[in-house]
């Protein structure tokens, strides 16, 4: 699942019980949790819901689209474990898997075997998304500038690889995409743009900025032929 499924479903939580907190006439917000962890600390009832279903995930053994990100730890999803690919848990690989494991050299052989740079899973991602999703910079340079892959290829969201970058917080990954034409202002299909998605106050403020002056730079090559044509 990739990573920006479980950052979208952690705010879908966090809406929720802040709703229901105002539902309920309460002046603050009943969860103050700064992370994941304070969360299932502060909702006892949540905590046991994700076990169980850890422990149905265990017995039922892996699945396909299993990749982890980062540590041990919980998750919206359960627990997670260490990060592996479908081909070490016996389930075969594709390019999508290797890139979101951040394997170069098994992206290259799955392109040079005849996978398509624009290929899509089943969702309408790219292995740029997947890249990009997981935070391997590496890989999404390759991409991008050996392998011709399109930038703001959607998935079946309507997002780019910057939404992915922006909402999963990779800024060095959304420099490098804005850096290979990246569109600021793509909308998906709730119509958010990669800035709205982005918490990154710094990074928000340097694609405001792109933003501000591709709009200048492309009113100023519109307007450029209507200068010379007066001046003649």
């Amino acid at each position: 699942m990739p990573q920006k499924t479980k950052i979208l479903r952690e705010k879908q939580i966090r809406q929720n019980m802040e709703g229901s907190a105002a539902a309920a006439g309460a002046e603050e917000p009943a969860w103050q949790a700064s992370s994941m962890d304070d969360l299932l600390r502060n909702n006892p009832a949540m905590a046991k819901a994700l076990q169980q279903a850890a422990a149905k995930k265990k017995e039922a053994g892996p699945q396909m689209g299993d990749i982890t990100h980062g540590d041990k730890g919980q998750s919206t999803m359960g627990w997670i474990g260490d990060e592996r690919s479908n081909a070490a848990a016996g389930l075969g690989d594709d390019i999508f898997t290797a890139a979101g494991a951040g394997d170069r050299a098994a992206v290259a052989a799955y392109l040079r075997a005849g996978a398509g740079v624009e290929g899509t899973d089943a969702d309408g991602r790219t292995a740029l998304h997947w890249s990009v999703d997981r935070g391997h910079a590496e890989v999404a340079r390759f991409l991008l500038e050996e392998c011709a892959a399109a930038v703001d290829a959607v998935d079946g969201e309507g997002q780019t690889a910057l939404h992915y970058a922006t909402l999963c917080e990779h800024p060095p990954i959304a420099r490098l995409l804005v850096s290979k034409g990246a569109a600021l202002g793509a909308v998906d299909a709730d119509g958010a743009t990669p800035m709205d998605n982005c918490e990154d106050e710094e990074l928000a403020a340097e694609l405001q900025q792109l933003a501000v002056e591709a709009a200048a730079a492309g009113a100023g090559a519109a307007t450029a032929p209507l200068a010379g044509a007066a001046e003649e």
